[in-house]
């Protein structure tokens, strides 16, 4: 309504720079109206709305991260203990910026955690030693049909 008004009103003015300064508050109104159409108008209780909204996300989106942050504590106390079992740091040597090691924590450095070592490494060491034969070299050996009640060389 505004901008029939003005445009007729441009019609009207014969100085250019009046012209020009007019067809720019036309453009402005045209501009606001645009976007007073892309941002509808917002209520105070849609906003306080929105707003309890965004809160009951966060909180529950901080539950979650305390959550998270629990189970990675846990996870890094297991790695840690995982470590201790294999005798290594906790970065197993392969950080040379280790404040601990500076990367030669590898297994085997340091003492055993004896207890982490029976749970987490022993149970397995037993597994594969049951598939392990009495003799896994015997097809290989090549008895002395004159000596076969000897047994054979040791290895020196």
């Amino acid at each position: 309504m505004e901008n029939d008004y003005l445009s007729n009103l441009l019609g009207q003015i014969k100085n250019p720079e009046m012209k020009n300064v007019l067809q720019m508050m036309i453009e402005q109104q045209k501009q606001k109206a645009k976007n007073a159409s892309r941002f509808p108008a917002i209520t105070k209780e849609k906003a306080i709305n929105d707003v309890k909204q965004c809160l009951e996300k966060i909180k529950g989106l901080r539950e979650d991260v305390i959550q998270l942050n629990g189970r990675l504590h846990e996870m890094l106390d297991l790695q840690a203990t995982i470590a201790s079992a294999l005798g290594a740091c906790n970065c197993y040597g392969l950080n040379p910026f280790c404040d601990n090691c500076y990367g030669s924590g590898k297994p085997g450095t340091k003492p055993l955690n004896e207890e982490a070592f029976n749970t987490f490494v022993y149970p397995l060491i037993q597994k594969l030693s049951e598939n392990i034969p009495e003799d896994p070299l015997k097809e290989f050996r090549i008895e002395n049909p004159q000596n076969k009640n000897q047994p054979p060389p040791a290895n020196s």
